[in-house]
């Protein structure tokens, strides 16, 4: 039975996800794949992410490693964009 113009329906998720949520700001994208940086040690790991939503300001997302108790680079996110890129390279 289709649904009519102004009609309000009620839906159920028929999956259930398990994921992550971090700031919108931790994300970017770097030769079309979504990216957030982990601390390891001293140095950051790049790990690819897959956005599945968005909540507020941050997006839901999943990664193919677990991230309980994982440092996540939140502030100056675009600098290593930057960097990545080559940006400010004479």
């Amino acid at each position: 039975m289709p649904a009519t113009l102004g009609q309000t329906i009620k839906v159920t998720p028929v999956n259930k996800l398990t994921g992550f949520k971090i700031a919108k700001s931790a994300v970017f994208e770097f030769e079309d794949v979504n990216y957030i940086a982990l601390k390891s040690g001293d140095n950051l790991e790049l790990l690819p992410i897959e956005l599945k939503g968005s909540q507020g300001k941050d997006y839901v997302f999943t990664a193919n490693k677990n991230l309980d108790d994982q440092q996540v680079l939140i502030s100056s996110v675009s600098a290593l964009q930057g960097m990545l890129l080559h940006l400010g390279r004479e």
